[in-house]
């Protein structure tokens, strides 16, 4: 995500080109409204840009592109001041519970888009949350404890219902059977 440049961003589809750990190929990944909102705000205050060199620059003294040394020092004072122990695997992993726990995600559909070879890795983030299991356990309950519709007593000698007279007449006019 480091040596991103603005070929990398696909405004429109509200895409980001990333090169997968494992095998070095560009992918393209779908990225939040969120995420462009503030690459915007981003981009504004690092104006000129040009279009194929870095896109994550630092900030203090003279403008580079960021390295990883440099986004650890910038994550480990935020720690420092937040008094929390992030790491940047930690945002990796914010994405894939909060994507595990939207029920209109499937499982392929996250492991694709965190780029996991084997799908058990993905598996990992399927953990129920305590108050939509309560959820449902009394939904179930509930609808067990509602009457069930009985169906109509059979005789043999008459069909379990029969036509209207009155609907037959509507429909087929005078001549229907009765």
């Amino acid at each position: 995500m480091l040596d991103m440049t603005m070929s990398d961003l696909d405004w429109g589809n509200q895409r980001v080109r990333l090169i997968s750990k494992g095998s070095r190929e560009p992918e393209w990944v779908a990225a939040s409204s969120e995420f462009f909102h503030w690459l915007r705000l981003y981009l504004t205050e690092l104006r000129p840009l040009s279009p194929l060199g870095a896109l994550w620059l630092t900030t203090r003294g003279t403008r580079k592109p960021m390295t990883y040394t440099t986004l650890r020092a910038v994550l480990t004072r935020a720690n420092q001041k937040l008094g929390t122990n992030l790491s940047l695997h930690d945002f990796r992993h914010t994405c894939a519970m909060r994507l595990a726990n939207d029920p209109t995600m499937t499982l392929p559909d996250i492991q694709r888009h965190l780029r996991h070879r084997d799908i058990s890795t993905t598996q990992t983030y399927l953990r129920a949350r305590s108050e939509e299991v309560a959820k449902r356990v009394q939904a179930h309950h509930h609808a067990l404890s509602q009457p069930h519709p009985t169906p109509p007593e059979r005789s043999d000698t008459s069909p379990s219902w029969q036509y209207d007279p009155q609907d037959l007449l509507l429909l087929l006019g005078p001549e229907a059977p009765q």
